[in-house]
C-alpha cells in the first residue's frame, strides 16, 4: 500500500530531468520502493551501474538536497487544490493496460478520471496538418464512438487528434487526453475547449509534473501510453514519417490492433495510412468495420441520405455504384463505372441533385452522408 512519502517521491522524480520510466523503475527496484529512493547514497548509485554518468552526477547533486523536496512537497499541496492527483502501479485505479506494456509509466498524473480497464477503447490520432477531409473523418469518427459508448483517446493535438476529440465531445462521449506537458498546462491553447471540458465525463493524463512545458522529446515518448490505454488505433491522415506512425509502430510493440483510413495516392497525408494499410493494418472505409471490431450493430453507424438507389436508372446506378465515401476524380469514376465523359457527368449532376453525391473539389465527387 503506498503512503504519502511514495507520492512524495515519485513527484520528486518527476522533476528530475533524464529519469524517464525506465531509469526510475531501476532506481525503484534498487531502493526497494518509491519512498526508500531518497536513502540511496552516491555511491550506492555509482556501483549499481543502472544510470548514465550524467544521470548519476544529477541524482547525486540533487538526491538530499532539501529544496527540491519541498518542491515536491509543494506540488503535492497544489495538486489537492487542483483536484489533480498522482497515481502509482500499484494503486488499484492504475489501467490494467498500461501494467502490461513493454515500458509502462510509473507514475500518472491525473486530473479527471482514469479509463475503465474492463472497456475497450479506441485510440483515434492523426497528421497535425490534416485536411478538411481528414478533420471531417475525425469528428465523425469521434461522435461515433461517443454515440456508442467507446472512449476515444488521443493527445490533444492540433489537428485529427483534436477533433477527434471534439467530434467525441459533441456527443457527450467518454475522452481522455495524454499530454507531453503538465496536466495544468492547455497545450495547444487552440485546444482550450477541450482542456474545459474533458474532465466532465474522461480525464487528462501526463508523465509529467505540473508547470512542465511541452518539449518535442515528449511526444514520442507519451504515444506509448495513448496506444497503450487503447484496444483499436485508428490513423486518419498521416505522412509517410510522422508521430502516428510512431504510435503505430509502438502499439503493434504492444499486441494492438492497427487501422487507418485509405487516402488518394497523390495525397502526401495519406502516404503514411495507406503504407499502413499495405504492410497488414486494418482498412476503415466506413462505420461498419469500426463498430464490427467493437462487437456492436453497424446499423447504427452513419447511413447513406437522399433517394434510395433503385430509383435511380441504369447510368446513374453505375455511376452511383462507383463512388463512396472518400473523394473521387471524375476520371477515376468514369473508368470505374465504364461510361463516357458526358454520361459520367451528367450522371453525377443527377446524383448531386437527388442529394445523394456532392462536388467538395473541382472534378472531385463522393456519396454525400448524414451524419
Amino acid at each position: 500500500m503506498y503512503e504519502e512519502e511514495d507520492r512524495l517521491a515519485a513527484v520528486w522524480m518527476s522533476h528530475r530531468q533524464g529519469i524517464g520510466a525506465v531509469s526510475a523503475q531501476k532506481l525503484i527496484n534498487l531502493a526497494g520502493g518509491y519512498r526508500n529512493v531518497f536513502r540511496l547514497s552516491g555511491n550506492e548509485l555509482d556501483n549499481a551501474g543502472i544510470l548514465t554518468e550524467r544521470q548519476r552526477k544529477m541524482l547525486t547533486e540533487t538526491l538530499h538536497d532539501g529544496s527540491a523536496r519541498e518542491e515536491a512537497m509543494r506540488d503535492l499541496e497544489r495538486m489537492k487544490r487542483y483536484g489533480i492527483r498522482i497515481v502509482l502501479p500499484e494503486d488499484a485505479a492504475f489501467p490494467e493496460k498500461l501494467r502490461r506494456i513493454p515500458d509502462p509509466p510509473m507514475w500518472l498524473y491525473v486530473k479527471g478520471k482514469l479509463p475503465d480497464g474492463d472497456q475497450k477503447a479506441c485510440a483515434l490520432i492523426g497528421a497535425r496538418n490534416c485536411t478538411e477531409y481528414g478533420k471531417e473523418e475525425a469528428e465523425y469518427f469521434g461522435g461515433l464512438l461517443a454515440e456508442n459508448r467507446i472512449p476515444v483517446i488521443s493527445g490533444m493535438a492540433v489537428g485529427i487528434d483534436s477533433f477527434a476529440l471534439r467530434g467525441a465531445l459533441g456527443k457527450d462521449g467518454e475522452c481522455y487526453a495524454v499530454l507531453g506537458c503538465g496536466v495544468n498546462i492547455c497545450y495547444p491553447r487552440e485546444a482550450g475547449d477541450i482542456f474545459s471540458k474533458i474532465t466532465e465525463n474522461g480525464g487528462i493524463l501526463s508523465e509529467h509534473p505540473l508547470d512542465c512545458p511541452a518539449f518535442p522529446q515528449h511526444f514520442p515518448v507519451r504515444n506509448r501510453i495513448i496506444s497503450g490505454l487503447a484496444d483499436m488505433v485508428l490513423i486518419v491522415e498521416a505522412k509517410r514519417k510522422s508521430g502516428s506512425l510512431i504510435t503505430a509502430d509502438l502499439a503493434l510493440d504492444q499486441g494492438k490492433d492497427i487501422f487507418a483510413l485509405p487516402g488518394r495516392r497523390t495525397d502526401p497525408l495519406s502516404e503514411g495510412t495507406n503504407r499502413l494499410i499495405r504492410v497488414g493494418a486494418g482498412i476503415v472505409t466506413g462505420p461498419e468495420d469500426v463498430l464490427e471490431y467493437f462487437g456492436l450493430d453497424a446499423k447504427k453507424g452513419r447511413k447513406q441520405s437522399g433517394v434510395c438507389d433503385s430509383r435511380l436508372v441504369k447510368n446513374e446506378k453505375k455511376v452511383y455504384s462507383a463512388i463512396d465515401s472518400h473523394l473521387r476524380h471524375i476520371e477515376e469514376i468514369m473508368k470505374r463505372s465504364g461510361l463516357s465523359w458526358g454520361e459520367c457527368l451528367v450522371a453525377l449532376m443527377k446524383l448531386e441533385i437527388y442529394g445523394l453525391a456532392v462536388q467538395p473539389d473541382n472534378q472531385y465527387y463522393m456519396k454525400k452522408l448524414d451524419k
